[in-house]
């Protein structure tokens, strides 16, 4: 009965071995496939192979590519339309299609031969893309800007740089198949992973529509602190994937453009575009339709296409036509190439089956193709944010490009540049006497520990310091800029983590502008104050002066936000002739209070007090009420103990003013409280141009129109306009210390010259305590390795332990069996 006993107990411990060791390892195993993913890849069965009949051939214009809206190019795949599976056919059986396509042959014969006039570029449709174009698509007003940096719009813009006239586009079209995607393709391996990587960063960082929101408003800074004011490792990490996020859908619509093309018309077209001289603006509307009508028969003349008796127009129209014309240019897609010295219709006809292209397209933006069905991976929230963060890609690259400015080709303020309108560009007298600086220079504010924001600061060279010089009143032009951040960690103890801490260094970037509330009486005697504007570059636009990175000669640059250069002068008597007509700023943030000072019909010097034109009254009403109605505000909760300090040196190290001076100049400072209610736009006779996307907050700044006599092609801005915040993982310090260190080496100095060693992916200074590096997850990582080790051991050493527990049990049983032998024996 013992030895059963025994045995079935040594059976038990034997179970719970295996199975401890089993559960063990199962972990161990399961840890290392999360932190280190083998491959899985599905296989698919190799399609048949498609035999091509005699006189088929594959079909070379297909949709489902990305389409560029702006320069009416296309872009990488969207739809996946390069799987031959089902061997499918055109019905007429002349092309071999992809699965995902249906092909529509047009069995009718239909020659579309039409001219139209146009008074502008922007008014000129594409050859190739007029569907697509037109579609107004999404929830914005940007569509007016469709195909306006084509190559077709931009060589007609250099021709009518210095010679406005009317224009004339004759075209003659052929189509021959209409060619579209089946519902629910499948998308392009490439660009879903794509969108599968911006949702991994969205759904890392946690990010919520909330801050995508203020992401798209420019408001990143906003989204570091939480109600109480305090960064916390959540937000900053919020903060980081969410940037990370915003630059590959940046990316994606560089890479796949603003639309997927669904569907196209393929064919030919024979296009003839005639521009004509300055005196056709002036023909009456009714009286264009004879041009279109001469323009056509001239067109057909050119081919040797005879009409019929719909047009009736004598030689003599025909002529007067073209003898207005100043330059003219003729264009072919598709079919064989058509020599001018032996013009043949019908052999370009001919052979237009062999070569076709595609003469229209219709699609939609790419945002439209994130869906459920189309993304099963991913869950329906997720879908939302994508889905918002890729359409703000696209909505961020129509408003780079968008010059507003006025289109009216009979007013003198018409810009060949403008691609947008501006409701204020029908004035015909054009008097310009304004002699007033309305620039009174920039500056920029830093908070934050000292050692980040050392070389942040940034003072107003007119006053050395961080305020505007009296007549001009500050306005903030960025929302909070987050520059540099590390992690403060405390003291690590045996029985304790360190708890670390980010803080951040975060600028605010002002313009001193013009006071548009000066009454007579205190305009300043001197007029002139304030600076010259020599344009400004970026890291990735030219000055359009001097069409390099660099100010004009006796101008300087001053730096402002992350990109931005502005150039400024005193000087002018040499740096004057290198000035623009500056109309001032305005971005996401703040409007432009010099559309409302600025009159580019009148001076300044209306009467013998020299008062400025065009001030609301309103804002002088709102701003004498204000000042006796206005609250004390609130005081704001206090920061942490361990926050206090860095602030109060933060605060000491950015205000260098004189106290007195600053109290006095801040009671009467309502800029802020008007910044928003300025309106967003140039004064009347000014063009918009963009200045820099500075953390996706767009930026302009205003100049007189066609004040550059010097016309060159205009440069696409093209994405990325977000950069990742790139913060050295390695930046870190200790709290109620000055020592820290940036480095990426595994040896290096911290200030006092100590050598801190980075030892086993930690570094460690002799003699003091150890320091984590700036990795948020690292305490959390670090407490899973504590378990799984743990584990680990446990699992190594309980077979030992339960070899012991038998050993010891044999013996204690042999012994036991011994001692009841011998005591029987002496009962025997």
């Amino acid at each position: 009965m013992m030895m059963n006993t025994f045995a079935a107990y040594i059976e038990i411990l034997g179970l719970l071995n295996v199975l401890i060791i089993t559960n063990s390892y199962s972990l161990i195993i399961q840890k290392s496939s999360n932190e280190y993913p083998i491959d899985q890849t599905i296989s698919y069965s190799l399609p048949k192979e498609c035999t091509l009949l005699p006189n088929q051939k594959f079909l070379s214009v297909l949709p489902g590519f990305g389409w560029d809206n702006l320069v009416n190019r296309e872009r990488g795949p969207i739809i996946d339309v390069e799987r031959y599976s089902l061997c499918r056919r055109s019905a007429d059986g002349n092309f071999l299609i992809p699965d995902d396509i249906t092909v529509q042959p047009i069995k009718n014969s239909k020659i579309k031969l039409s001219s139209e006039v146009y008074e502008s570029i922007s008014q000129c449709h594409s050859l190739v893309a007029y569907s697509i174009n037109s579609a107004v698509g999404g929830e914005y007003s940007f569509f007016r800007i469709n195909g306006d940096f084509s190559s077709d719009k931009e060589t007609l813009r250099e021709k009518l740089s210095q010679k406005l006239g009317l224009i004339v586009q004759s075209e003659m079209r052929h189509n021959r198949y209409f060619i579209q995607l089946i519902p629910d393709s499948k998308l392009h391996p490439r660009f879903k992973n794509r969108l599968l990587d911006i949702a991994a960063y969205l759904e890392h960082g946690n990010v919520t529509m909330e801050t995508i929101e203020l992401f798209n408003n420019g408001l990143i800074g906003n989204t570091l602190r939480n109600s109480l004011g305090i960064v916390t490792n959540e937000n900053f990490k919020s903060l980081s994937q969410g940037t990370n996020a915003f630059y590959l859908a940046d990316l994606v619509v560089r890479d796949f453009g603003t639309h997927c093309i669904n569907s196209v018309h393929a064919g030919g077209v024979l296009a003839k575009i005639d521009t004509l001289d300055t005196n056709s603006l002036n023909t009456k509307k009714e009286d264009r339709w004879h041009l279109g009508a001469s323009a056509t028969i001239s067109f057909a003349n050119l081919f040797n296409v005879k009409l019929g008796g719909s047009v009736n127009i004598n030689d003599s129209l025909i002529q007067n036509y073209e003898s207005k014309i100043t330059y003219s240019q003729v264009l072919t897609y598709g079919g064989p190439i058509i020599y001018m010295s032996d013009v043949n219709l019908s052999l370009w006809e001919s052979g237009l089956d062999n070569q076709l292209v595609a003469i229209d397209r219709s699609g939609q933006p790419i945002y439209e193709l994130i869906t459920d069905r189309s993304l099963p991976e991913l869950p329906s929230h997720m879908i939302v944010r994508l889905t918002a963060t890729i359409k703000s890609a696209v909505e961020r690259y129509y408003k780079a490009n968008t010059v507003v400015g006025c289109m009216n080709p009979l007013s003198v303020f018409y810009d060949n540049e403008a691609n947008v309108a501006s409701p204020e560009c029908d004035l015909h007298s054009k008097h310009i006497i304004n002699s007033t600086l309305y620039l009174g220079g920039v500056y920029q504010k830093c908070t934050g520990p000292d050692d980040l924001c050392l070389g942040e600061t940034i003072p107003n060279p007119l006053t050395g310091d961080l305020f505007c010089s009296q007549g001009y009143t500050p306005i903030q032009l960025l929302p909070q800029q987050i520059r540099k951040c590390y992690s403060v960690c405390s003291e690590k103890s045996w029985f304790k983590n360190p708890d670390c801490t980010t803080q951040c260094a975060i600028t605010e970037s002002y313009w001193c502008s013009r006071d548009p509330s000066l009454s007579s009486s205190n305009i300043l005697d001197n007029i002139d104050s304030g600076y010259l504007f020599g344009g400004l570059y970026t890291d990735k636009e030219v000055n359009s002066l001097t069409k390099q990175y660099n100010c004009p000669q006796y101008y300087w640059p001053i730096t402002l936000g992350r990109r931005m250069r502005i150039c400024l002068s005193t000087d002018r008597e040499l740096g004057g002739k290198y000035s623009l007509p500056f109309g001032g700023f305005y971005s996401c943030y703040s409007g432009n209070p010099l559309t409302a000072l600025i009159n580019i019909n009148q001076t300044d010097d209306i009467d013998g007090n020299r008062q400025h034109t065009r001030i609301p009254e309103w804002f002088k009403i709102q701003q004498e009420r204000m000042s006796f109605t206005l609250p004390s505000p609130s005081p704001p909760p206090p920061p942490p103990p361990q926050q206090q300090q860095q602030q109060k040196h933060g605060t000491v190290r950015s205000m260098l003013r004189n106290d007195n001076f600053n109290d006095q100049f801040v009671q009467n400072d309502f800029s802020q409280l008007f910044a928003a209610l300025w309106p967003k736009k140039c004064p009347i006779g000014y063009t918009a141009h963009l200045a820099a996307m500075e953390d996706i907050c767009q930026v302009n700044y205003c100049v007189q129109a066609n004040f550059l006599k010097e016309q060159v092609r205009r440069q696409l801005k093209r994405p990325p306009f977000i950069l990742p915040l790139s913060f050295d993982s390695h930046l870190f310090k200790l709290s109620d210390s000055n020592n820290f260190i940036e480095s990426s080496s595994n040896e290096i100095h911290d200030k006092n010259g100590n050598i801190i060693r980075k030892i086993n992916g930690r570094w460690e200074e002799p003699n003091e305590f150890n320091i984590d590096n700036n990795n948020i997850n690292h305490n959390n990582q670090k407490s899973q390795n504590i378990q799984y080790a743990f584990i680990a051991t446990l699992s190594t050493l309980l077979p030992i332990i339960i070899i012991l527990i038998i050993i010891i049990s044999i013996l204690i049983f042999y012994h036991i069996r011994q001692q009841s032998r011998f005591t029987s024996q002496r009962r025997n």
